[in-house]
């Protein structure tokens, strides 16, 4: 047994035959036991040839990790895919979700047939340009907020002035879903099933249009003109006489309402209705076409008395 050992934490020589060392109280080795030989000092490095080997074998792992990482495979919902860019032209200037979507057009006395649309002239390329920049603009900006009912809503006016009817009607549903108490986007949605040829979809938003909007004339008028298409002139009577108490200056509540009572066979009510449509002013066309049907229906009940 040797005479002293040494500490292996703070170096203190100890006595031989002592567990712990007097001053930290580590507990000292066996003196006795063979002591492993360091790695360096079996093969007869010096100190700066292990740093070395050391340095070189950190480096050669560093490699294989890169490697590894570069060939690892990809999961597939990882891969890199093309994010879709509006093109340069300039986006069209759309209206607010807020506001309600443009009034019907108002049929005339004599329910002509509407014309046809105009033929489309120099301009409908660069509007179609501007109407796809808009639908991919809006649809980039879905991906990051996909439940917002404005940018919904957006689109779906977008997609309707495309002509892709049936797929703005699943947009301007999905922002009632998300925002059931505005009316605008019920009001869109209701445009949207009429040009799909669905008016009793049409009807009922545009009644629950106007259950969020009791005194506006817009969805009044709007409701009305859907009832009297469908041929429920006596329903739509009620609403264009709502209409015209919210807007009594308006000339085409009065026109339709009295289309309307003519057609369920209220006669006099519908000539006198005719008149104010006359008394509000309409255009020198209009205000013709009516004096005629007018005289003509006066006549008639005159003859019937």
């Amino acid at each position: 047994m040797s005479g002293f050992v040494v500490c292996p934490k703070c170096g203190t020589r100890i006595k031989a035959g002592r567990g712990h060392c007097l001053k930290c109280f580590e507990t000292l080795p066996d003196p006795d036991a063979p002591v492993a030989t360091p790695l360096s000092v079996s093969l007869g490095l010096s100190r700066n040839a292990t740093i070395a080997v050391w340095a070189g074998a950190a480096v050669a792992v560093a490699l294989l990790v890169g490697v590894i990482w570069q060939t690892w495979p990809v999961p597939a919902d990882d891969v890199a895919r093309p994010v879709e860019m509006p093109v340069a032209a300039a986006a069209p200037r759309l209206p607010p979700a807020s506001e309600p979507s443009p009034e019907p057009r108002e049929p005339s006395a004599t329910a002509a047939a509407d014309p046809a649309p105009a033929s489309a002239g120099p301009d409908a390329a660069p509007a179609a340009a501007d109407l796809e920049s808009s639908r991919a603009d809006y649809e980039q900006k879905l991906a990051a907020k996909p439940n917002d009912p404005e940018l919904l809503n957006k689109l779906g006016q977008v997609l309707q002035r495309m002509g892709r009817t049936e797929q703005a009607a699943t947009r301007f549903q999905r922002a009632i879903a998300l925002a059931p108490l505005e009316p605008a986007y019920r009001l869109n949605l209701a445009r949207a099933a009429a040009d799909l040829g669905q008016t009793d979809r049409a009807i009922d938003q545009y009644r629950e249009a106007v259950r969020l909007r009791p005194k506006d004339y817009e969805t009044l008028n709007a409701l009305g003109l859907a009832l009297q298409k469908k041929g429920d002139d006596q329903a739509a009577v009620t609403e264009f006489a709502k209409a015209r108490k919210a807007n009594p200056a308006a000339p085409g509540a009065a026109l339709a309402l009295a289309t309307s009572l003519e057609k369920v066979g209220r006669v006099d009510e519908a000539i006198d209705v005719f008149k104010q449509y006359l008394d509000i002013g309409p255009s020198p066309a209009d205000a013709e076409k009516v004096r005629t049907h007018l005289a003509l229906l006066s006549r008639g009940r005159s003859q019937v008395k």
